[in-house]
């Protein structure tokens, strides 16, 4: 497709130049599909390397590093003095919003009847593309207009615009390695089908974190293991028997380093009995080896910025529970600003990103929050707690959260509750929030006493019977409650 550019070189150069700048006003400018021009003498004519809608691989970049995307054919009256300069604004969206500019080559030609070639730089484009769209190789659609200008030594004038912004389907430049979708822990020594598959939620390149549990028991010690991909866990194979196949294993203290068919990968080694969460980054081949923490804390200016409010855990990757939060609050694995997760704002208030200074902030009143940590997936949500209640076939409820018992907050802190109810013998019950069964706490086994979420009903003993008082202790995991 041909595009136009009606310059107007006597008029715009009869205009004052605007100095340089790296922070050029015109480089977002939004594309125009002109007319043809009245004087066509007086203009560019550029013809597409990449159609609108076409395809461009970044992995096919000639020997300078680019790929061709714009033959100009025509170019009248640029001063002598000045030199032709073309920027490609990419973006994301077809509205070109939170475009960036990228520097295009200008070559003279010397085929065809094009008077310049136009490249762009397929290293710098990719890294937009990895920033603006996705890590992920797979080729995705971006959107691109071209700006002109003519430049002196020191100055440069805008020209304007050539066509309006189109849609390109890129390629970007493959990784270094190829990221699988899923990898697991392999015991040395044991079968491959007894591989642990480690935890992960997304897109492989853009949260390319995998998270394991290992409880390792005395009579394992020592235990060493490694990583392994899903092709290597289909094949069955040790590397041993087949050096092409693919392993993890550390080097030093934070990276990750691949087997060859040349070198065994080193292994992961664990001399003392615990339960350890292992953390690999695929795209960045880095990983953490630590103990699984029982609890995640959350010091906040709802406690004092103390460690007495935990979040509890069953998986040890999820972890979840009650918190008064006013204002500003953290998260950290062990009680201590020492400790070795020490999860911060990752910026957009619902990521976790650890050693980061930046707080999470409430965005909403000072109250009692459910809260719902994934160290898999390093996110969180919050809910505020607007109603504590008792639920079940006692007092006449049925059952039925429209006549739900409400419980009262003891203090502002709204971490124990009471309330005083009719209890039979050999009913049941337990403990429902916010009028829902989202959250819910009931007994953990024969114990009663101990909740749990969506834990067994409660059931009344005739010792319980009666007029009572229930209380409920969010203060401690984990939560209890007892009567009087």
């Amino acid at each position: 497709m041909k595009k136009y550019l009606n310059i107007a070189l006597a008029a715009v150069l009869s205009i004052s130049f605007a100095a340089c700048s790296d922070d050029d006003p015109y480089l977002g400018i939004p594309s125009v599909n002109p007319q043809e021009p009245v004087m066509p003498a007086d203009g560019i004519t550029a013809t597409d390397a990449v159609a609108a809608g076409g395809s461009v691989d970044l992995n096919a970049a000639g020997e300078n590093g680019s790929v061709k995307m714009l033959s100009i054919t025509e170019v009248k009256d640029l001063p002598a003095s000045s030199e032709l300069e073309v920027v490609m604004n990419v973006a994301a969206s077809q509205d070109m919003s939170n475009a960036q500019a990228l520097d295009l080559t200008v070559t003279p030609a010397t085929d065809g009847t094009a008077v310049y070639n136009v490249y762009a730089p397929a290293s710098e484009w990719t890294d937009m593309f990895r920033s603006m769209v996705s890590r992920d190789p797979a080729p995705k659609s971006m959107w691109v207009n071209y700006v002109a200008y003519a430049v002196s030594k020191t100055q440069k004038v805008l020209l304007g615009s050539i066509g309006q912004a189109q849609e390109v389907v890129v390629t970007p430049i493959a990784p270094d390695h190829v990221i699988e979708s899923a990898y697991y822990v392999h015991i040395s020594g044991a079968n491959f089908a007894d591989a642990q598959i480690m935890s992960h939620e997304g897109n492989v390149y853009d949260n390319p974190e995998f998270v394991a549990v290992l409880n390792i028991e005395a009579n394992q010690l020592p235990c060493s293991f490694q990583v392994v991909p899903e092709s290597t866990k289909a094949a069955g194979q040790t590397w041993e028997q087949n050096h092409a196949r693919v392993f993890y294993g550390p080097q030093g203290e934070n990276s990750l380093v691949a087997s060859t068919p040349e070198a065994a990968a080193s292994e992961f080694t664990v001399t003392e009995a615990g339960r350890y969460e292992l953390r690999v980054d695929m795209y960045n081949l880095t990983y953490k080896l630590q103990l699984a923490a029982e609890y995640l804390y959350v010091p906040g200016g709802g406690n004092g910025w103390s460690f007495s409010t935990m979040l509890g855990t069953e998986n040890y990757i999820n972890y979840r529970g009650f918190a008064f939060l006013d204002g500003q609050f953290k998260f950290t694995n062990a009680p201590n600003w020492g400790a070795p997760g020490n999860y911060g704002n990752a910026g957009d208030n619902q990521s976790l990103l650890n050693g980061s200074n930046d707080n999470f902030n409430v965005d909403g009143a000072s109250d009692l929050y459910y809260i719902d940590v994934n160290l898999g997936s390093m996110t969180y949500t919050k809910t505020p707690i607007t109603k504590i209640a008792i639920i079940g076939d006692v007092a006449g409820i049925s059952w039925d959260h429209g006549k739900s018992v409400a419980m009262t907050a003891d203090d502002a802190t709204k971490l124990t509750w009471s309330v005083t109810i009719d209890l039979e013998e050999g009913k049941e019950w337990k403990f429902a929030m916010n009028g829902g069964w989202d959250i819910n706490l009931g007994r953990t086994g024969d114990d009663i006493y101990t909740l749990r979420f969506n834990g067994d009903n409660i059931k009344v003993s005739a010792e319980d019977a009666g007029t009572r008082t229930i209380h409920l202790d969010l203060s401690t995991v984990p939560y209890q409650w007892w009567i009087e």
